[in-house]
């Protein structure tokens, strides 16, 4: 699929208008709301949290390859080798 340059211009020029209406607005409304920023600070340290809380799990290093007839080891398309 091909895109027009213009489609993309036009894009970044409604994206970035938006972002300033939206910047704007919200510094107007930024002392309006303290238990909602109480919440929103709440939500990202607890997404912050969960991403280091757990290990990544251990990758699996004892895959064992077979050889083909040919001599060639075989692919085991359910473990990706």
């Amino acid at each position: 699929m091909k895109v027009d340059y213009k489609v993309v211009v036009v894009a970044c020029a409604i994206t970035a208008g938006a972002v300033y209406y939206v910047s704007a607005r919200q510094a107007e409304q930024e002392n309006d709301r303290p238990v909602l920023r109480l919440l929103v600070r709440a939500a990202k340290l607890m997404l912050w949290a969960a991403m280091f809380a757990e290990q990544p799990p251990q990758e699996e290093t004892s895959i064992q390859q077979t050889v083909g007839a040919d001599g060639y080891p075989t692919i085991s398309h359910a473990r990706s080798l």
